[in-house]
């Protein structure tokens, strides 16, 4: 991640910036409300992740087991300043019951070409896993990511074995590109990664949402007045 040399975020503006995409997100997917992953939710996500093999799964070789707080800490240098992190880490949160359910991260974000992706995506708890979760987190992320940030593309990466996450991927309208072969190794397995990809044009589409109608709207002109604003204070 690339530092701004002389440039500080105030954390107040960052939260108030980080509550008006929740709330967007919230409005695009009810089910799941995101807020920034910070230090304090360490302890719960370092309980989920429980086996090495569970790890690998959620987060490839991004870390290794058991997860530690020097791990994440490093992870999160730099991180969830939208418009000028390369990752926006989340926590899911129920929208009924204010309940934990997961992580879900925007990573690898070039602002430049505008794109992004999908990552860590993880429903903690084995009792939520199943009930549409997934896709939801998965559906507010790209909420923020392409109505909000104003990404073009957004792509993922998923074990060919993850029938479950490849089912929610395809709900969520991202296509197959190829496959990554033995990509991974766990203990005497290798592991083949599924490439898919979603476009911005193709993610408002299944909104309903043209893109007449929405360059025309107060409310789009207004976010994207704010954005270019944000991205001109982080320079």
């Amino acid at each position: 991640m690339q530092a701004v040399p002389g440039h500080r975020r105030d954390s107040t503006s960052l939260v108030a910036l980080s509550k008006s995409l929740f709330v967007d997100a919230f409005r695009f997917c009810p089910v799941v409300v995101l807020e920034p992953f910070t230090e304090a939710d360490f302890p719960q996500l370092i309980a989920w992740m429980d086996s090495e093999r569970l790890l690998k799964v959620c987060c490839g070789a991004a870390f290794t087991f058991p997860l530690t707080p020097e791990q994440l800490r490093h992870h999160l240098r730099g991180a969830n300043v939208p418009g000028r992190s390369e990752t926006l880490a989340y926590k899911a949160l129920d929208a009924q019951t204010g309940q934990l359910i997961g992580h879900i991260a925007l990573d690898n974000i070039a602002w430049e070409n505008r794109t992004g992706r999908i990552a860590r995506v993880l429903v903690g708890k084995v009792p939520h896993r199943g009930r549409g979760y997934g896709q939801a987190m998965t559906q507010a992320a790209l909420a923020i990511g392409f109505g909000q940030l104003g990404l073009q593309r957004i792509g993922l990466g998923v074990y060919d074995f993850n029938a479950d996450a490849l089912r929610c991927y395809e709900r969520c309208g991202f296509r197959h590109i190829g496959t990554l072969r033995h990509v991974l190794r766990h203990e005497e397995e290798y592991w083949s990664s599924v490439e898919m990809s979603l476009l911005a044009s193709e993610w408002r589409a299944a909104q309903g949402i043209s893109a007449a109608a929405r360059g025309k709207h107060p409310q789009w002109q207004r976010r994207r007045a704010a954005n270019a604003a944000e991205r001109n204070r982080a320079y």
